[in-house]
């Protein structure tokens, strides 16, 4: 965990040093299907090692129970390393239904689905390289803590997806 956090505490750190707001979060993958995780911090995984075993519902359980989100990123990708789509509607807070690496396709489904459950929408880039450009929301007020997202996300303010 000490490993894992240790780029966002390098990039809180620039962040700082430029004016830059750097908030935490995570993405855990479980065989194929990706969900972001907003409002736990280090300190909490280091008291929750069983995290690593935790299904999704456990997950969105415990989550919550730390007063966190999770959101289901790029729901409908389809790539080779992804054994199928899974669905969880009743387990998320909300939708990445646009990732600047899908397919327009992938991201329409996923705007459907957002849409047929009334789950908040979220964007993202996955700008794992320097070819993805974009990827975000835009909001009318300044965010000063992760805890100002989520607040957003749990009210289903309509955000604007970049």
């Amino acid at each position: 965990i000490n490993m894992f956090c240790s780029g966002y505490e390098d990039a809180k750190k620039t962040g700082d040093n430029i004016g830059l707001k750097v908030f935490f979060g995570y993405e855990e993958t479980y065989d194929g299907t990706d969900f972001l995780v907003y409002g736990v911090d280090k300190e909490w995984m280091l008291q929750h090692p069983e995290m690593e075993f935790w299904t999704i519902e456990q997950q969105y359980k415990e989550i919550h129970k730390a007063g966190g989100i999770v959101i289901q990123a790029h729901p409908f990708r389809d790539r080779y390393y992804i054994p199928k789509i899974r669905l969880y509607p009743h387990n998320v807070d909300g939708v990445e239904v646009i990732n600047k690496s899908n397919l327009p396709e992938e991201n329409q489904q996923a705007l459907e689905y957002a849409t047929k459950y009334n789950l908040p929408m979220t964007c993202g880039s996955d700008g794992h390289r320097d070819r993805v450009l974009g990827g975000g929301i835009a909001v009318e007020h300044e965010l000063y803590s992760i805890q100002d997202y989520i607040d957003l996300i749990k009210r289903k303010e309509k955000l604007t997806l970049l």
